[in-house]
């Protein structure tokens, strides 16, 4: 009687089997021909709660598909990136009528309840909202290690660096069950001691600490600065950067930091390794595709001078004068291009500037005003279909609208027309606020004796942008009555009309 011939593969992790099945399990398919075969069938076992066909689905590996180690291989990591196992191990039987595979997976246990200790700096609200493991869902080491980061985010965000977490599954006596325990040992908050440079010789340390954000202890103990990583790294990155290069240092640079935790007094002392280079000079200045403009309409508006040490700060604002001279003649798509030849200490700089044509306005659109009429915002707005684009009138728009005290914000935006082109759409988005007050009173007077008063106020009037009052006050003594109303453009034009009534 003959028996059929069963091949096992070995047992372990999905990596470690990935690994093992290339170096013994591929010898064997190619020497006992398995690779010629097909699946005969996939049977799962040690699955309680996720279901068979689920696992079947994900292992992607069916009956009749022909015999592959590399598709095992990836079903055994699609099966391991559900997070669902804590192993699965995959074993073959070779059947007379093909190869049997046996899916043997572990389910990750269920988290019957999660206890949170060690929290006294921050609210255990908090903490327990960045927790990414909950009870009742499936214990996870991927989400452990994502839970351990959030709330380690959340305490360094308030200044504890120093803070630890740890998550152990604790047996509950129930298969598949388990409790977690979250330990948080806070440490203490760490302020910065000390904020030190190496390799600065045109500036000292202090005038470098000048220019950060982060800040060294004070004498007082209020005055203890705390460490943030995010904001040392702006530090370095941008301002002190700025700093250097607004003093002609073109190529300074931050070459690395080190910060040292002293753990036991919850303090940082931070040291900075910088390479300053050397300052250059503003040399000439020169422009190469304008058209529109002649040179000395462009050097007006820019604030670099030649001879004096060159600024980066002045070179930002000179280009962004640049373009707002272009887009205020309806140049909105000309592109700038600042090119910098450093040589010899001096930094000749020129700017090629493509032009392109002008922009010119298809329609304005309007959006937003549910209670202010359409001619009430238009005849604020400064420009008009088929006008060239300009900049500033777009500014002054924006000021007359929200002068008006009738929208909490204006937004305006330029769309290209459907047609493509440089024509554009001017849209404007509005908020409105309530603009009607009404306010009532009381007092005592020797003359008018006890009085009160009724007063009703609106600056838009029935969407119209009138302006209308109405103010009653009735004492014991007297009464007094008030009417007022204004039309700020009389018969669509810049005339104001209004009339006053009291008694």
């Amino acid at each position: 009687m003959s028996h059929p011939r069963k091949r096992s593969f070995p047992r372990g992790f999905p990596v470690l089997f990935i690994f093992l099945s290339t170096l013994h399990v591929g010898h064997l398919v190619e020497a006992a021909g398995l690779d010629a075969q097909e699946i005969s069938e996939v049977r799962v076992e040690g699955n309680r709660r996720v279901s068979g066909e689920r696992i079947v689905n994900t292992f992607q590996v069916r009956p009749g598909n022909p015999f592959s180690i590399i598709k095992i291989q990836g079903g055994i990591r699609r099966l391991a990136a559900t997070g669902l196992f804590e192993d699965v191990d995959v074993l073959g039987e070779e059947e007379p009528d093909g190869i049997r595979l046996i899916v043997r997976v572990s389910e990750n246990p269920m988290i019957r309840s999660i206890e949170v200790e060690g929290v006294e700096a921050l609210k255990e609200e908090d903490v327990r909202e960045a927790l990414t493991l909950r009870a009742g869902s499936l214990f996870s080491p991927s989400q452990v290690v994502e839970t351990k980061n959030k709330i380690l985010a959340l305490y360094r965000k308030d200044g504890y660096h120093l803070a630890t977490v740890s998550v152990e599954p604790i047996e509950t006596g129930e298969e598949g069950e388990v409790d977690l325990v979250v330990s948080i040992d806070e440490g203490k908050r760490v302020d910065v001691a000390s904020i030190d440079f190496v390799g600065n010789r045109r500036f000292s340390d202090k005038k470098l600490r000048g220019q950060m954000k982060t800040e060294e202890d004070g004498f007082w103990f209020w005055q203890g600065t705390r460490y943030e990583e995010d904001v040392l790294k702006e530090d370095l990155d941008q301002r002190i950067v700025q700093f250097y290069k607004d003093h002609g240092y073109l190529d300074f640079y931050v070459e690395n930091y080190e910060t040292e935790f002293d753990r036991e007094n919850g303090r940082a002392h931070i040291t900075v390794w910088v390479n300053e280079g050397e300052p250059y000079d503003v040399g000439k200045i020169s422009f190469s595709g304008n058209h529109f403009f002649g040179r000395s309409v462009l050097r007006d508006v820019v604030k670099l001078e030649e001879g004096e040490v060159f600024s980066q700060k002045d070179f930002d604002q000179s280009l962004s004068s640049l373009y707002e001279v272009y887009g205020n003649q309806g140049y909105l798509y000309s592109e700038i291009t600042p090119q910098i030849q450093k040589e010899d200490h001096v930094a000749n700089i020129t700017f090629h500037i493509e032009e392109n044509d002008p922009a010119y306005i298809r329609k304005i659109v309007i959006r937003g005003n549910e209670i202010t009429h359409e001619k009430v915002i238009r005849r604020e707005i400064m420009v008009l279909p088929g006008d060239r684009f300009r900049q500033q009138l777009l500014v002054r728009s924006f000021q007359n609208l929200m002068n008006t005290g009738y929208f909490e914000n204006v937004d305006i935006k330029r769309n290209p027309t459907p047609e493509g082109g440089n024509d554009i759409d001017m849209v404007f988005d509005v908020t409105e606020k309530r603009t009607g007050q009404a306010s009532t009173g009381a007092g005592f007077g020797a003359g008018g004796g006890l009085t009160g008063f009724v007063e009703l106020s609106q600056s838009n009037l029935f969407g119209r942008g009138q302006k209308g009052k109405v103010r009653l006050e009735h004492g014991s003594r007297q009464t007094n009555f008030e009417l007022s109303f204004t039309e700020p453009y009389f018969r669509d034009t810049q005339t104001s009309l209004g009339f006053d009534l009291f008694r």
